[in-house]
């Protein structure tokens, strides 16, 4: 099976918006296969190699819940963790010095 991304967003190295655990605009996975894992791939920081976050699932009317923590490059989850067409975003973010960066999810 080939490497597919399935989802990617940029996100802050800490909290935005006065949120407290939020570093990231929400976003969902496009599609994912039905079984297996997905692996997080970060880009476009210098500290790339070090950055550690953690995966929340964003729930309506109830607290959003941590997916998954201490994610860094080459980390991965387990597809059954996550939902197509649910609410997801990057949280908790450190070692990211003081630039964004880009994670990446990739199936396969």
């Amino acid at each position: 099976m080939s490497q597919q991304p399935v989802a990617s967003v940029a996100s802050a190295q800490g909290p935005i918006n006065g949120n407290e655990n939020n570093a990231s605009p929400d976003f969902g996975f496009l599609e994912l296969p039905a079984s297996g894992s997905l692996t997080v791939q970060i880009d476009d920081n210098p500290n790339a190699s070090s950055i550690t976050f953690a995966l929340w699932h964003q729930k309506n009317n109830w607290p959003d819940s941590e997916v998954q923590s201490g994610l860094k490059n080459g980390s991965t989850v387990p597809i059954s963790k996550v939902e197509v067409g649910d609410t997801y975003y990057i949280g908790n973010p450190s070692n990211a010095g003081s630039q964004s960066f880009v994670v990446t999810f990739v199936a396969g």
